[in-house]
């Protein structure tokens, strides 16, 4: 083995006799080490794309002297870690490569990139989409099969930042059903047009919602903001990045006052001067709540209830236990009072209550909320903020809707509290 150079010095320059001579070596490291170099002549890393040693190849792979006309043929290597090392290094070299003058370069790199955006691994076309997520210069037929990517590590890293994909190609992919993933990285984009605002709207999928009125680049109509305020009510998700909306009109503002919690109504009146509208909106909730009760039903009874008990007791008693509140408490995190009070509507014991919850069943908690009375809107809280199930996995509803019929709410629901028993 030769010696390594002094502290200090650089290697000698490779000449193309010692390369071919290294690139004919038996052993694999002489072989993986010329691979790696940056000074190999891409004649002879051509060569090495057919070497029988993955680490050969994939030093090829990733070298930024292979020959693009070499590159189609790593995009069907046999190891997966050769066309990853591929596809990331692609997206650095695309610059370069749409500049060249040669029709065949050209060619190879669209052979190449196609190639990777079907390769049958997940893992690689990932890879590739990160790389070329922001780059002008892909070809946008590829951009876009990238773009419909079932799986979210591939699509997501596109829709959220191809600058290839225009409005009309955003909106017929919201239109096509993507995923609830991939629907949040459109509404993410630097800038989210009128139009494509409206098409994410239009899905009242909650988080992507959320998302989009967090976005202060996404423009949205001012009816098209009405029609998620009249929804808001009761999806908590939205209220912060409602209230945070920098384009709110002062009547858009006083609507949202109107039901969101007391320290976002303060923001409310801060950011978009509500006045004497938001004076008398903050803490409406709480004190509605507190005036229906009767003297002292808001402490413990002697009989050993809880202070989260009693209120629910008598929220009940006098009409007034819905799904405001109990959404109020899961929001506020009042987790003991939203399992009395989650407990109390569904007709259930709350260690039952509790039970369901901690199978972490999205399917349970959803017909937990059905049993209760609840909205789908309301179930997807409870599985989101109450079951705290992370966004993934949860049961969303369909067009407003609960997504499973009643008997097999039932049964989920039967199953979750036998198996927990």
């Amino acid at each position: 083995m030769a010696e390594p150079p002094p502290p200090g010095k650089h290697p000698p320059l490779l000449t193309y006799e010692a390369a071919v001579t290294l690139a004919q070596s038996p052993a694999v490291e002489d072989r993986r080490a010329l691979a790696e170099r940056g000074d190999a002549p891409p004649e002879v890393l051509y060569y090495l794309v057919e070497d029988p040693a993955p680490s050969v190849r994939r030093g090829v792979a990733a070298n930024p002297r292979t020959p693009a006309q070499a590159h189609p043929r790593l995009a069907r290597d046999g190891d997966d870690i050769v066309r990853e090392e591929l596809a990331r290094k692609i997206g650095r070299l695309l610059p370069d490569l749409a500049a060249a003058q040669a029709a065949a370069v050209r060619e190879a790199t669209v052979t190449t990139l196609e190639t990777l955006a079907e390769d049958r691994l997940p893992r690689v076309r990932a890879v590739l989409a990160e790389a070329i997520k922001e780059s002008p210069y892909v070809p946008k037929h590829v951009a876009l099969r990238l773009a419909r990517d079932l799986d979210d590590l591939v699509s997501v890293p596109i829709l959220a930042h191809s600058p290839l994909l225009d409005d009309a190609d955003l909106r017929e992919l919201i239109a096509g059903g993507i995923g609830c993933a991939a629907l949040s990285a459109i509404a993410r984009r630097r800038r989210v047009p009128p139009a494509v605002s409206d098409a994410v709207v239009a899905t009242f999928d909650v988080p992507a919602v959320a998302d989009l009125l967090a976005n202060p680049s996404a423009a949205i109509r001012a009816e098209t903001l009405d029609i998620v305020i009249d929804r808001a009510r009761d999806v908590v998700p939205w209220h912060e990045p409602l209230a945070f909306r920098p384009d709110l009109s002062v009547r858009a503002a006083r609507r949202i006052a109107g039901f969101v919690a007391s320290t976002l109504v303060r923001v409310l009146a801060e950011r978009h001067g509500i006045g004497d509208a938001a004076a008398a909106a903050i803490g409406l909730a709480a004190r509605r709540r507190i005036a229906a009760l009767p003297p002292g039903a808001l402490s413990p009874a002697t009989t050993g209830r809880t202070a989260a008990e009693a209120e629910v007791e008598a929220l009940a008693a006098s009409g007034r236990l819905d799904e405001r509140t109990l959404l109020d408490a899961v929001e506020n995190d009042r987790r003991d009072f939203a399992h009395g009070a989650l407990a109390h509507m569904a007709g259930l014991p709350v260690e039952a209550v509790l039970r369901v919850l901690g199978t972490r069943s999205a399917s349970a908690v959803m017909a937990l909320a059905w049993r209760a009375g609840l909205s789908p809107a309301a179930s997807l809280q409870l599985q989101l903020r109450l079951a705290r199930l992370p966004p993934q996995r949860v049961r969303r509803p369909r067009e407003g809707l609960y997504p499973l019929d009643p008997d097999t709410m039932r049964a989920v629901l039967e199953t979750a509290l036998a198996g927990s028993a």
